[in-house]
């Protein structure tokens, strides 16, 4: 069961839409607001896993939908971004913070509920992801969104939890090819699960530093990787 936000500043389609999910049997709570500081607070709160955000807010608001997204993704990296927007060349736009998808107005009822469904999915496949791996004489079975990064060190690998630092028997590359896509190769001796990156510094002589939520370990970033994925890292700065 999920909780989702919406920010929509049109009252009839953030009521429609609140109608739409409501519906859903995956979604466990709704979280509304037609204000972009709102939404930013509420999403500190209460973590909800998809939110939904329209681009196009009222010109009071200090923000649009992006660059509340933009926001958002520094407290919440788990969260799964949908924008809703009335025009589609914005939708190229949107793409800077990676969204799962995005809608157009007029909102059809049936493509949001499916869009919830494989959202629903997706989030799913993310949480339930195991990778397998030698520790001396055992294997562990260990879940990939427990992992924060992967150091190489000496002839073992540290694989970096919240909870513990596992040194694993085997080649930083061979346990690439065993993990899932938001897993990226960011140094010659770093892997990092990007959904837990809080901020990155750059420390000059052509390295950068990758700070993450919810412990104090960090990461090495190369400046050719950053230049490689600066696409993907561009929203945290």
């Amino acid at each position: 069961m999920y909780k989702v936000l919406i920010l929509e500043d049109e009252s009839y389609t953030l009521r429609f839409i609140q109608k739409i999910i409501a519906d859903h049997p995956l979604v466990s709570k709704i979280i509304p607001t037609s204000n972009s500081k709102d939404a930013i607070d509420m999403c500190i709160k209460h973590l909800p896993e998809i939110i939904l955000l329209d681009i196009e807010l009222e010109q009071e608001d200090d923000l649009n939908g992006i660059e509340v997204a933009k926001r958002i993704k520094k407290i919440n990296n788990n969260g799964k971004f949908v924008f809703i927007t009335g025009y589609s060349n914005y939708a190229l736009d949107s793409f800077v913070v990676h969204p799962f998808d995005y809608i157009l107005k007029p909102i059809v009822k049936e493509r949001l509920y499916e869009l919830i469904t494989e959202l629903s999915k997706e989030i799913k496949t993310q949480q339930e992801a195991i990778v397998k791996i030698r520790v001396k004489n055992s294997i562990c079975f260990l879940k990939c969104d427990d992992i924060f990064y992967i150091e190489k060190h000496e002839n073992n690998l540290n694989i970096i939890t919240d909870k513990e630092i596992i040194q694993a028997n085997c080649k930083l590359k061979d346990i690439q090819e065993n993990l899932p896509n938001t897993f990226v190769r960011v140094h010659k001796s770093f892997i990092v699960n990007t959904t837990k990156i809080k901020k990155i510094n750059y420390l000059g002589n052509r390295t950068y530093e990758i700070e993450f939520n919810n412990i104090e370990q960090k990461a090495l970033m190369s400046r050719n990787k950053f230049k490689e994925l600066e696409h993907l890292f561009s929203p945290m700065f």
